[in-house]
């Protein structure tokens, strides 16, 4: 894929910028492990170099395996599960860094480009995330990839670009499964930018074949082991179920509440599964007490829904299932939403049509964990694309107020053309 000219030094010098940050935070802090890095990520991949290999059917499906894969490269070359993973990681947020700034690049112009890219080197959410053991990183490189190669394919109306970015999503896929029905959003991506006919069908047709091809051998694997279709993961209804209630948002006291929670609904005809119960029947008892969760609340305060919802989308932007350091994330992303929503509003204003490319990834993944689970961490992926947005804000006002300055113009941001917001075709 061609690059645009003149833009190999400045995506140098943002991959550099970037990755520096990230080697300096992966020397200075060590997260503490959840669960799912100790249980699904790094126990997935000590059991994949121990010799079970997927064929083992306790392997843990409560996740999607590739990014166990790649912590069992690390484990198998270096002889260390964290260390290697981390280093990889700061390459490919700093590869993500790069990715945006040519998709800011090919959507506005060079300035937005720059600011945006700038954004996500120094955005300190994501530099946690890669020094950490989780897959946050790699499904944000990944659905970067698919995001760059889905405009392209819109513009260019090649078939394999189309495909190419149906593969790329298939990849962040088998990393975290989230993203597993965002092919119906592409669909209605393509239909808004491109039309409803039958090149648009039949590109979308061959984006889902090669979509579905890169997923079908994990989702055979798992019905040939375990005799049931799962098509990458299972970890649905715990979410669900985490999401239900206030009383289940974070950790501490949790398990308690729960246990209770279970004796409520196992006299209202939902049982517990037994200890040797599959991963499966666990899956669908947790979403049956996702939904009585919410009948028991309809039954006894429907008026209260309204507020929970509200209260579930706050969450979504400074949530942590710990229930600490809200607040830190909060003031650190009050700097950055509200030039987010004004940047939004400005591609709309102007019929930017194509940053929908761009927005789409938000409000699914928005609406995915507004049902279910609400946490922050399930932000990170798309806080580039709101860094974009925010980009465009902060050029268009950087235009309207400062411009002509001396320190804008040597960072390259005076725009020579006044009055159009910041926002142009390059």
């Amino acid at each position: 894929m061609r690059t645009p000219d003149g833009s190999k030094g400045p995506a140098a010098a943002l991959f550099l910028a970037a990755l520096l940050l990230r080697l300096a935070a992966i020397a200075s802090i060590d997260p503490i492990l959840g669960m799912n890095a100790q249980l699904a990520f790094l126990g997935g991949a000590q059991r994949l170099v121990s010799g079970n290999g997927f064929g083992d059917p306790s392997y843990p499906i409560l996740t999607a395996p590739l990014y166990a894969v790649f912590i069992a490269i690390g484990l198998e070359l270096f002889g260390d599960g964290q260390l290697p993973i981390k280093l990889a990681q700061a390459v490919a947020d700093s590869l993500t860094v790069v990715l945006l700034y040519f998709i800011c690049r090919r959507l506005f112009e060079e300035r937005i480009a720059r600011v945006a890219a700038a954004l996500a080197a120094a955005y300190p959410f994501s530099i946690y995330a890669a020094a950490s053991i989780g897959d946050e990183t790699f499904f944000t490189l990944f659905l970067a990839g698919f995001v760059l190669l889905g405009l392209h394919a819109i513009e260019s109306g090649r078939w394999w670009l189309h495909c190419a970015a149906g593969a790329l999503l298939a990849l962040a896929t088998l990393v975290r499964a989230s993203v597993q029905y965002y092919p119906a959003f592409w669909l209605l991506t393509l239909c808004v930018l491109c039309g409803l006919n039958r090149r648009t069908l039949a590109r979308f047709a061959a984006f889902c074949a090669c979509f579905v091809l890169l997923i079908a051998p994990w989702a055979i694997r798992n019905y040939l082991i375990l005799g049931e279709f799962i098509p990458v993961a299972i970890n649905g209804g715990l979410p669900a179920l985490g999401g239900a209630a206030e009383e289940f948002f974070t950790i501490p006291g949790r398990n308690e509440r729960l246990r209770d929670y279970y004796g409520q609904i196992e006299a209202r005809g939902i049982k517990t599964p037994d200890r040797g119960a599959t991963a499966s029947e666990w899956e669908r008892f947790y979403r049956r007490a996702a939904i009585e969760r919410y009948k028991i609340r309809f039954e006894t305060d429907a008026w209260s829904f309204p507020g929970f919802l509200l209260k579930k989308f706050a969450r979504l932007w400074y949530g942590t299932e710990s229930g600490s350091n809200q607040l830190p994330i909060l003031l650190i992303n009050a700097f950055v939403y509200p030039f987010c929503l004004v940047g939004i509003w400005s591609c709309v204003r102007r019929r930017e049509t194509k940053a929908l490319v761009l927005l789409m990834p938000v409000v699914y993944l928005v609406m995915l964990h507004w049902i279910t689970f609400i946490m922050f961490r399930y932000m990170v992926p798309v806080m580039p694309y709101l860094l974009a947005f925010a980009a465009v804000a902060i050029v268009a006002s950087i235009d309207r107020f400062a411009g002509s300055s001396p320190l804008a113009a040597r960072l390259g941001l005076a725009s020579s053309h006044q009055g159009r917001g910041g926002v142009s075709r390059s």
